[in-house]
């Protein structure tokens, strides 16, 4: 993996440059708190002409693998940024929050249970909500659609929970944190905040909570514009601009034959946080020592399934603070280029039964030193047990 060019601008601005395999990339970091740029971020590259690069974040466990402290630092970071109500007599609002899927779901949650904890501590137990979007029809739920114009799967989506309290607390929220690892324009954002503006009339305050910003005030204006919201607030881990040259064309990979399904319901942990959650998610303490007892020593990789990435970080970080050496990465859709941050690609069976191409990014060979655990919501299936089989994993299906 080439480590990039680094020098400093005559203004003081660290100017970062790389070359992948598809063209060049300047990135100019304009600001960054508690972390230096290539502790955040790599350079990946793809086959897609509108944007045919990614940056690859270190601290996110997603495209590469990451420590369950790194995450949680970084949520933790981001979940302080955001802070809580400033207003008088505003103690007791709600705050919804929303992780954007694929990428950004176990962050978004990752950023939503430090901010609860931190809040449960300081002030007392919050009225709260996160969920996340995500791209699989849910039979029964009534759906927000909007347009998600940079994500890679189709049909994305937010449902309003169906449990009334719920429902009832999302309505009454006065702030709406969204939670993503990058931001650019902000176009998605506005999109969404106006998609559920009926569903939360009395949002005013809008919060964004990104591992990097490069949107150059966009996104704020942008999300300003939007009726009702008198109060936008952009937090990033770190801000800057960049530019790439592009040197060579890679043709689109071919789509997948994706299966037409109704409803992926059955595919879902019961206690989805695509349908809300009041509170955080929290590991078992029996998959805890079972995993425990099954690494004898041996350093653990947690292999989290697409959008289901929280509660392996939850696992991991258990496992983390017993002593355990451990690693969170998720498989994605995401079809990346070999080079720059990417050393190598495996392919991989849909989990939830669509048909799409799934990946895994940079996993060593497999062997006896090291426990594999794919971390799943399924009931046992075929797609699953194929992962397993090839990434020499055990299986374990998360129940909450």
């Amino acid at each position: 993996m080439a480590e990039p060019h680094h020098h400093r601008h005559q203004q003081g601005a660290d100017i970062f440059a790389w070359d992948c395999r598809t063209g060049a990339m300047s990135l100019e970091v304009t600001h960054s708190s508690h972390y230096s740029a290539l502790e955040l971020v790599d350079l990946g590259a793809r086959s897609n002409p509108k944007r045919p690069f990614v940056f690859v974040s270190r601290v996110l466990g997603k495209h590469i693998a990451a420590r369950p402290g790194q995450m949680v630092a970084a949520q933790n970071v981001l979940a302080k940024n955001v802070g809580f109500p400033g207003r008088p007599g505003a103690v007791d609002e709600t705050t919804v929050f929303v992780g954007m899927a694929e990428t950004a779901t176990g962050l978004g949650e990752g950023v939503f249970s430090q901010w609860y904890r931190i809040h449960q501590a300081e002030l007392g137990v919050p009225q709260a909500l996160y969920l996340n979007t995500t791209r699989y029809p849910i039979g029964g739920a009534e759906r927000v659609q909007f347009d998600e114009l940079h994500c890679h799967a189709v049909n994305v989506g937010l449902y309003r929970p169906q449990s009334k309290a719920l429902r009832d607390r999302m309505a009454g929220a006065r702030r709406l944190v969204l939670v993503d690892d990058e931001l650019s324009t902000g176009r998605t954002f506005a999109h969404l905040v106006q998609a559920v503006r009926p569903f939360m009339p009395r949002v005013d305050r809008v919060d964004v909570a990104v591992l990097t910003d490069f949107s150059n005030g966009e996104a704020e204006r942008r999300v300003g514009e939007v009726p009702g919201i008198s109060t936008v607030a952009v937090h990033a881990l770190m801000r800057g601009r960049f530019s790439f040259r592009e040197t060579e064309t890679h043709p689109l990979p071919p789509k997948s034959e994706q299966r037409p399904m109704s409803c992926r319901r059955a595919h879902m942990m019961r206690s989805t946080p695509r349908l809300g959650i009041a509170s955080p998610t929290v590991a078992g303490q029996d998959m805890v020592e079972r995993l425990w007892q099954l690494a004898e020593y041996r350093p653990i990789r947690l292999i989290a399934t697409g959008e289901f990435m929280y509660p392996a970080q939850a696992l991991g970080m258990a496992l983390e603070q017993m002593g355990a050496t451990v690693l969170v990465q998720s498989t994605t859709r995401s079809p990346l280029l070999v080079g720059g941050a990417i050393e190598m690609v495996i392919k991989l069976e849909d989990p939830y039964g669509e048909g799409v191409q799934n990946y895994i990014y940079n996993p060593p060979p497999a062997t006896d030193s090291e426990l594999r655990v794919v971390v799943h919501e399924m009931e046992r299936n075929a797609e699953i047990a194929q992962i397993c089989h090839q990434l020499q994993a055990i299986n374990l299906r998360y129940v909450g």
